[in-house]
């Protein structure tokens, strides 16, 4: 899903600020910044990467540079305004022409700190949960994306339609504090299959323990 969203953004809005890309020069490539909320080495991060350029890159010519913020190993406010000064100071003379933000802390970091960055940049999100979009600030017009849908309830009908004689259902999350968001949420939402399954969740626990 994650590839098809990245896919469907850079192809919708890339090319519609061609013009804006190509204003140093008319043979100027492009440039497009990818940040990503996490890590470098994550697979996700790395097919989402691979994929997107792929498909910008068919657009003309492009040129690509790529930050991650680490999260969750680093975050907080002072974390943010380091980023920050180190994007603004990195791409101070070739600022670019568009963003592809990945995940909900980078885009809330590029919202947040846009006007000290590149504010007449075009952003386009992929990676978000629509539940994050919704308990935040409206975002700007030219901030667009298509959200991941985090419908745990729609997920477990259609898996209990596919094996109609489950008789147990277990849930597992990890010992992140995202994770014990996800827990407290599935709890309350899973509630209502109590009559058609038994409810165990495994939570926090190590790998070796899970299996």
């Amino acid at each position: 899903m994650a590839l098809a969203v990245a896919l469907a953004c850079a192809i919708a809005v890339l090319p519609e600020h061609a013009a804006c890309a190509s204003a140093d020069s008319p043979a100027a490539p492009r440039r497009v910044l990818f940040l990503f909320s996490n890590g470098r080495f994550i697979p996700a991060a790395l097919e989402a990467e691979q994929a997107l350029q792929a498909t910008v890159a068919s657009t003309g010519p492009v040129q690509f540079f790529e930050e991650f913020l680490d999260e969750p190993r680093f975050t907080g406010p002072a974390h943010a305004e380091t980023v920050t000064a180190y994007l603004q100071e990195k791409y101070r003379d070739r600022p670019p022409n568009a963003l592809v933000v990945i995940g909900g802390n980078a885009l809330r970091l590029v919202v947040d700190h846009r006007q000290d960055l590149f504010p007449a940049a075009p952003v386009v999100h992929l990676g978000v949960l629509r539940s994050v979009l919704r308990s935040g600030p409206a975002l700007p017009a030219d901030v667009v994306g298509i959200c991941l849908d985090d419908d745990y309830t729609a997920t477990i009908d259609l898996a209990l339609r596919w094996h109609p004689r489950a008789r147990r259902l277990v849930v597992v999350t990890g010992a992140s504090a995202q994770d014990r968001v996800w827990e407290a949420r599935l709890r309350q939402d899973t509630a209502r299959f109590t009559d058609r399954v038994s409810l165990e969740f495994l939570a926090g626990l190590s790998t070796a323990d899970v299996r």
